[in-house]
């Protein structure tokens, strides 16, 4: 969607003029600077050239008008609305604004509002997988309201009392079965993207006008760890994966498992794995090729040894379950069978107190586990991190850098020190 207005020339009164126009979803916004188009005169960007003094002052005020065309473009995108001709109009001239509340609105409650920041986000996400952040909100949000038993209001959520209290509570421990939609007892990287999406129905509520958050509120936030990635070493993949003894049903879902160790999709992706396709080139290379779900790119993934083995097991037909039974099925599995053994310590940051638990390493083990296995292995045998990118659907290199740190080899550097 664009964000900004352009200047175009428009005929009028059998002149030309200069006008800001902007166009998105069948609304066009065109208004007149008054000033003529004077070809002889003009930049490439249609602003004077500045051979007369007056040509200075109509720059200035053209680009004056078009920074409030702008504004009024970027408020109304950012309210999940539509500009318009009309009120882009009023907006210039001073009648138009954007913190008047309807009456109905100023009824609603901070959870009705949060309902239709809901939407809004559902809408502008897709209902991807991104999404669930903020419906893992909004249950904390209506848990939190029964637990103090008071209604929350936008003035009790501007104090960094409120952001304390409501980080104790993401922290502390519930029972589902005593009513409550979570469970709480989150790691401070769970309470640190909780609060983060707060943050952002702060800003959506402060650019309709509800309400202006303290600048210190803004600010807050819990601060993460950075975790140790759990990954599998190949060996390991072939320990379940040669495993003999599992009944037709926890072999699917291990093949599946190992399949991902070798592709690297995101659950999403992998999910919807039938709307993807399978190409051979000329050199007979097999690809698999989709979009990716989340960052909306293009993802190609070669298709080589077990992957190819297990997908022509399947005749490349493959019906996943829902993660949650992904992860409840894989971890019974390699309970049952007594796989993945070897202890690893796991470092858990709670409340700003740090805790490192010894645990077997299937207890860690999850279907977002082969994900990392996959980036973890082709950073090792030095494929090329654009390579690696083109595979996974990461649009930012800061992403990978954390895989990078977990294959060093000290040996690498001994070698490089030796002369």
């Amino acid at each position: 969607m664009k964000t900004q207005s352009t200047f175009k020339v428009f005929q009028n009164g059998g002149y030309e003029y200069i006008y800001i126009y902007y166009r998105s979803h069948n609304q066009t916004i065109r208004i007149n600077t008054k000033y003529r188009y004077l070809k002889a005169y003009m930049q490439r960007d249609l602003y004077y050239k500045n051979v007369k003094p007056e040509f200075e002052t109509r720059n200035n005020l053209m680009r004056y008008l078009k920074e409030k065309v702008d504004e009024y473009i970027r408020k109304k995108l950012d309210l999940g609305e539509v500009p318009n001709q009309a009120e882009c109009k009023q907006f210039l001239d001073g009648t138009f604004n954007f913190n008047i509340i309807p009456p109905r609105e100023r009824l609603k409650s901070v959870l009705g509002h949060y309902e239709d920041f809901l939407e809004f986000k559902q809408r502008e996400l897709q209902n991807r997988q991104s999404s669930k952040d903020y419906k893992s909100l909004h249950n904390a949000l209506l848990d939190y309201e029964r637990l103090t038993k008071k209604k929350l209001s936008f003035n009790s959520m501007d104090s960094l009392d409120f952001l304390h209290s409501f980080r104790d509570f993401l922290s502390d421990s519930r029972e589902r079965k005593d009513g409550y939609l979570t469970q709480g007892n989150m790691q401070d990287n769970t309470v640190n993207k909780r609060i983060s999406t707060l943050k952002t129905f702060y800003k959506y509520i402060s650019n309709k006008g509800f309400h202006t958050f303290k600048q210190e509120v803004m600010g807050f936030n819990v601060k993460k760890l950075s975790n140790t990635i759990i990954a599998l070493s190949k060996e390991e993949i072939a320990e379940i994966y040669h495993f003999p003894d599992y009944t037709p049903k926890d072999r699917y879902i291990i093949d599946v498992f190992v399949l991902n160790c070798f592709l690297g999709l995101r659950y999403g992706d992998l999910k919807s794995f039938r709307e993807g396709e399978f190409v051979t080139n000329t050199e007979g290379q097999q690809f698999f090729l989709k979009n990716n779900q989340k960052t909306k790119t293009h993802i190609s993934v070669p298709v080589v040894g077990t992957a190819k083995e297990i997908l022509e097991k399947y005749d490349y037909d493959l019906k996943i379950h829902t993660n949650q039974v992904m992860n409840r099925r894989l971890k019974e599995i390699l309970e049952k069978h007594d796989l993945l053994g070897a202890i690893v310590k796991k470092t858990r940051k709670q409340n700003n107190q740090i805790t490192v638990e010894e645990m077997p390493k299937r207890e860690c083990v999850s279907m977002h586990t082969s994900r990392k296995t996959y980036i973890t292995l082709a950073i090792a045998q030095n494929i090329p991190i654009n390579a690696v990118m083109e595979a996974t659907g990461h649009t930012q290199l800061s992403t990978l850098t954390k895989y990078i740190a977990k294959v060093q080899k000290y040996e690498d550097f001994e070698k490089m020190g030796t002369l």
